[in-house]
């Protein structure tokens, strides 16, 4: 089919017809992981055996065919199988413009040069989503696309997939030098478990919450808004809502203590300060401390009479 008629001679080793017409799909195959815009010889695999100066001999032989084989694959009328490497390609080619507010690339650590090639084409917001140390698709091109790419990075906190028993042995490989398996790349996050079939936190306890922190990040440095609900000791170890173990966040302070730049006991700490605040000051007192807090070379405040029945200092 592929018109190759007799067996390849080069140096003292036979390429049989059939071994032709596998490396001449193979060089379809990897021409179609390129940004290449037409085949060439380069994209001949390593034959086992051959020398350089071999190499380069059979890949000038088997280039004809290569070009014959990708004009039959295009046609409408071709005999060699379609497959989705083909109309991948042939879209690639046609530099598509997605008509989308955003892109989602998925499985971002094993990109070949051709998707990546469309994805970085595309004027929309672009969002890479992927784990560096699952790459496995190396032998077909891919490679890691996210890891350089210019943009603001999220680490993933929590996993879905597996319960805390295993969760717990992932992080005893991953945290631990001398049990880590040679090659092993250490991961940027912990393991934690969500488990099936969570329930919602309560509305009066939602509310109860954030008035504590006064709908505000508990964090005193932070105190920006709006806020989420964080689970003190995680969901998974207590398998319960509890007003004790809920702290308002802004999602960056949320996203720090759950990456650990913030520990367990500071955020209980600053549980306990929410406390002591609530049941000592009065509103005014309260909004009195925050002046201060948003100022810090404030020396004295005027409190308004209206707010007292009497002018203060």
């Amino acid at each position: 089919m592929l018109g190759i008629s007799r067996d390849l001679d080069v140096n003292s080793r036979r390429i049989k017809v059939s071994h032709q017409a596998r490396l001449v799909m193979g060089m379809i195959r990897r021409f179609c992981y390129t940004t290449d815009r037409q085949i060439m010889a380069r994209h001949l695999e390593l034959v086992n055996g051959l020398d350089d100066r071999a190499q380069e001999f059979v890949a000038r032989a088997l280039l004809p065919f290569a070009h014959r084989a990708w004009q039959d694959i295009c046609s409408e009328r071709g005999k060699l199988r379609f497959e989705h490497d083909h109309y991948m390609k042939l879209w690639a080619m046609t530099e598509p413009a997605l008509l989308a507010d955003f892109v989602l690339l998925d499985e971002a650590q094993d990109t070949n040069p051709v998707l990546e090639e469309v994805f970085l084409a595309q004027e929309v917001q672009r969002i890479c989503v992927g784990d560096p140390a699952q790459r496995s698709y190396g032998w077909c091109s891919a490679q890691d696309v996210m890891t350089g790419f210019p943009a603001d990075h999220l680490h993933l906190t929590q996993s879905f997939r597996f319960g805390p028993a295993i969760a717990a042995v992932a992080n005893r490989w991953l945290t631990t030098p001398s049990k880590r398996p040679p090659g092993m790349t250490v991961c940027q996050f912990s393991l934690s478990f969500m488990p099936q079939g969570r329930p919602a936190i309560t509305q009066p306890m939602q509310r109860q919450v954030l008035v504590e922190a006064d709908h505000r990040c508990a964090i005193p440095t932070c105190r920006a808004t709006p806020v989420e609900l964080a689970h003190i000791r995680p969901y998974a170890q207590v398998l319960e809502h509890t007003f004790e173990n809920l702290i308002a966040l802004c999602p960056t302070c949320h996203t720090r203590f759950d990456r650990g730049d913030m520990d367990r006991k500071s955020m209980r700490q600053y549980k306990a300060n929410l406390g002591l605040l609530s049941g000592r000051y009065g509103p005014l007192e309260l909004q009195a401390l925050q002046w201060f807090a948003d100022d810090t070379s404030r020396q004295e405040i005027d409190i308004p009479a209206e707010s007292t029945g009497h002018s203060a200092t």
